[in-house]
């Protein structure tokens, strides 16, 4: 899964295509890829869209792990454009239960593993940590800071949260693996709309390279 089209289109292209499908106006690519059985889908932008979508590949196509893919905005000065973040942990920075606070959903070890490793074999620079969502950009720097120190987390985006929260409730592995495209600063969507033609496909990369060890 992505939350753009460019985000996943280069598994599109890799893939043998044995079925397509509408559904929640989404299309649904079925067949396989570097000899695994997959359905590839863009979600659309946002938690309730990401979770939707997920729900709906858990239900009618019975996936047995989720991938999500896509671009985020760098919290930890030790990021840069173009390096890619792989999950440990994810949760939603603008929701908070109050009987049990900020829960974090913990991505599947061996899936991890093997997109740190893939991440590696491609030479490129991988980070594993932690990864917040929220339904609204972050653009302030001031914001950018408040998130770093109540999270302690090394980036944001728009999705992923969700998407490890409806896999938790179904006890489906999943993992996140974002590229950097952005500061997460007032000059975000300046910088997003300059890096995102380049750094769109690193993260598909990765989930290529992870197939083949799979």
């Amino acid at each position: 899964m992505g939350a753009l089209e460019q985000e996943v289109q280069l598994l599109v292209d890799r893939m043998t295509v044995s079925k397509v499908e509408e559904h929640l106006t989404r299309t649904f690519y079925r067949g396989t890829v570097a000899g695994h059985e997959a359905v590839v889908v863009y979600s659309g932008i946002g938690k309730v869209r990401a979770s939707a979508c997920c729900q709906f590949l858990i239900d009618r196509f019975s996936v047995d792990r989720v991938i999500f893919t896509g671009a985020a905005g760098a919290l930890t000065p030790r990021l840069s454009v173009g390096d890619i973040v792989v999950s440990e942990k994810t949760t939603e920075w603008d929701f908070q239960s109050s009987v049990e606070g900020h829960i974090w959903h913990q991505a599947d070890p061996g899936l991890v593993s093997l997109a740190k490793e893939a991440a590696a074999r491609l030479h490129r620079q991988c980070f594993v940590g932690s990864i917040l969502t929220g339904d609204r950009p972050v653009l302030k720097t001031d914001h950018k800071h408040k998130l770093l120190a109540a999270f302690n987390a090394d980036c944001v985006e728009m999705e992923g949260g969700a998407v490890g929260l409806v896999c938790r409730l179904n006890n489906v592995p999943f993992v996140l693996i974002r590229v950097i495209s952005d500061f997460a600063d007032e000059s975000a969507l300046q910088e997003f709309d300059r890096s995102f033609s380049k750094v769109a496909p690193l993260p598909t990369e990765v989930v290529l390279e992870m197939l083949k060890e799979m």
